[in-house]
């Protein structure tokens, strides 16, 4: 993968020294924050599969203190946080599935309506038509 180092070598989670990718006080890469749309896809399907304290923290704060959450990542301490666009992508995903599995069910829920009403529709034509022709035997017609 093609990523740029920041120049500045100080990490901005922890404020140690780093001379190469990654702090070696607190671990976390001092790269620019540019990621491309595919790494937030991959990244985006690794998180779904790989649950850890991340999501938990940052759900945590972003529920309890959203501002903190955006000051401690506008800082550049991004380690015990998922990427903003993630957690995005994220939610919209699950927003997406669970409208669909309830639209399916309004779907069938709806059919089987229209069904009953077609019913109901043939039942009171069938019981105009017997009285219909009940009243022409009855006068004779």
């Amino acid at each position: 993968m093609n990523h740029h180092l920041r120049q500045d070598k100080t990490c901005l989670n922890c404020g140690a020294n780093v001379e190469e990718r990654y702090c070696p006080r607190c671990g976390q890469e001092n790269l620019e924050p540019k990621e491309s749309f595919g790494r937030l896809i991959s990244h985006f399907f690794s998180d779904l599969t790989h649950y850890d304290s991340k999501l938990f923290i940052t759900v945590k704060n972003l529920l309890g203190k959203p501002g903190f959450l955006t000051k401690e990542y506008l800082a550049g301490k991004r380690l015990h946080y998922l990427h903003p666009i993630r957690i995005y992508v994220f939610v919209s995903f699950l927003y997406f599935l669970m409208i669909l599995g309830f639209n399916t069910h309004k779907n069938e829920m709806d059919a089987s309506i229209a069904k009953n009403a077609s019913q109901v529709v043939r039942s009171r034509i069938m019981d105009s038509l017997q009285l219909i022709l009940a009243s022409e035997k009855k006068h004779g017609i």
